[in-house]
């Protein structure tokens, strides 16, 4: 199930550069290895902080940075860009708890330069809901046979400062202290399947020259929406208190991936291929592109082909099938043959670019897969394609 995401636009009133200002914002740039246990969860600061270069957690929390391995048996899903990407809890009632503090966590990064107050900014990240890794994460700190509902939430929002917030603080104790409030929030519950990413987007305006930033939940859960509605959260509530015995009652919580993370005064450049494959693991080339009844590529395919190869690298478990796919101009055993060779066509760029042949099927469909009408000019146009998907 997709959302489409409403951004609640604070004190920033909106803008234009085409470099990306955030530090390290795909967590890419990491420290020792050593610091931290593969596919597991950091159980405090110093499992995070020693680890990601330019970013910081604060005392009392236990921000996730993520790094993708070949292993099947890894409960997180792939991250967006690259290979790592943070993970945080965005909800945990004081009550499921069984504190009377809720839980919520926030991190700190930095920008290469202070934003210019009075000017447009683009931002942009990416976020996935994962179910699964908060269910294991309340399992892992309480015990196995609890009972968990994990929920959906908005609330991911960014406090801009001007000067960086010390590690040592109770950092949503500070900012509800001094009344620091984000100057950018995402309004609308975010909900995404298991491994799906959602793009956040928005223009800011900053009325002062902020050179570090926040990002996580910065509302309490009483402030902050879920996917449930106003009855069934008095239902469930009404029915924890009363539960016999603390470990009965049935525990909130949401945890959410961030990746890739942009602030600068153009547009990013849109990763389509990433972003499609991603999402919906298949993509339909725009430009890669064959001479009527010819086989070899020309030169327009070249920077669609190119991105892949790169997010190949990136993320070296996956595994793909490039398809090709005709009208149904000629005879249909030709129209066969020859989907098949600009598939292998295709598959073989991306070999020379040094990705292995054994992550690479391809297949030709001929016309039997037509996804427009052949009648038309149009239809033979959208039907005479190449796409690469994401084999299971």
């Amino acid at each position: 199930m997709k959302t489409k995401l409403l951004i609640l636009l604070a004190y920033f009133p909106l803008f234009a550069f085409a470099q990306n200002l955030v530090v390290n914002p795909s967590f890419e740039d990491l420290r020792a290895e050593e610091n931290f246990t593969k596919c597991s969860y950091a159980k405090s600061i110093h499992n995070f902080n020693p680890v990601v270069k330019d970013w910081q957690g604060f005392r009392g929390q236990t921000p996730d940075i993520i790094v993708q391995f070949d292993s099947t048996e890894c409960i997180y899903p792939k991250a967006f860009d690259g290979k790592a990407m943070i993970g945080l809890i965005t909800y945990l009632p004081a009550f499921d708890r069984g504190t009377d503090k809720s839980f919520r966590e926030v991190v700190q990064g930095k920008l290469k330069e202070p934003l210019q107050a009075g000017k447009t900014y683009y931002l942009q990240f990416w976020v996935s809901q994962s179910n699964r890794v908060a269910d294991h994460h309340l399992r892992s700190v309480f015990w196995t046979d609890i009972k968990t509902k994990t929920l959906s939430t908005n609330n991911i929002g960014m406090v801009f400062s001007p000067y960086a917030f010390e590690e040592s603080l109770d950092i949503n104790k500070a900012l509800s202290e001094q009344e620091i409030y984000p100057q950018f929030n995402v309004e609308q519950v975010i909900i995404t399947e298991e491994g799906e990413w959602e793009k956040v987007s928005a223009t800011i305006t900053p009325n002062s020259a902020f050179q570090y930033f926040l990002i996580g939940n910065f509302y309490e859960p009483h402030y902050t929406q879920t996917n449930l509605s106003d009855e069934e959260m008095a239902a469930l509530e009404e029915s924890n208190q009363n539960v016999a015995y603390q470990y009965q009652i049935e525990r909130r919580i949401a945890y959410y991936l961030i990746d890739d993370i942009y602030i600068g005064l153009t547009p990013p450049k849109e990763k389509n291929i990433a972003k499609a494959l991603a999402q919906k693991k298949v993509y339909t080339f725009k430009a890669v592109n064959f001479k009527s009844g010819k086989y070899d590529l020309l030169p327009s395919s070249f920077q669609e082909l190119d991105e892949l190869s790169q997010f190949l690298m990136d993320n070296p478990s996956i595994r793909i099938e490039i398809g090709g796919h005709t009208d149904n101009v000629g005879k249909a055993v030709n129209n066969q043959v020859l989907s098949e060779n600009r598939a292998k066509s295709a598959r073989n760029y991306l070999l020379k670019k040094g990705i292995s042949s054994d992550r690479i099927n391809y297949k030709g469909y001929g016309e039997a897969q037509a996804v427009a009408n052949n009648k038309t000019a149009a239809g033979r146009l959208k039907n005479r394609r190449v796409e690469c998907k994401i084999l299971k």
